[in-house]
């Protein structure tokens, strides 16, 4: 997976491993992303990212619906989503998009 360089006699931490390890990435996430890398377009990627177990703790909830709502019609978001916005994947695909537009 390239986390780790190992050299004769010590071990460090390559660039992707100090990502990981400072973000508290799982190893599952991490193999998830690479095993996807060749996903190309921003959509793919956004959708990689809200499907990771990390953000399972970004649970939908009611009292959420109405600014998800809000965000979801604004005209920052080039990827609105169609229908309810009922899961921690369809949360954090409209959050992800509102912080990288600035919304």
């Amino acid at each position: 997976m390239g986390l780790v360089d190992y050299m004769e006699e010590a071990m460090s931490c390559t660039s992707l491993g100090e990502m990981v390890s400072r973000n508290y990435v799982s190893i599952e996430t991490i193999s998830h992303i690479c095993q996807n890398a060749t996903k190309t377009s921003f959509k793919e990627i956004l959708e990689l990212l809200s499907q990771i177990k990390e953000n399972e703790r970004f649970r939908s909830k009611s009292e959420d619906r109405k600014v998800l709502t809000l965000i979801n019609n604004h005209s920052g978001i080039k990827y609105p989503i169609k229908g309810a916005i009922n899961s921690y994947e369809k949360k954090c695909f409209l959050l992800y998009q509102a912080a990288m537009s600035c919304i």
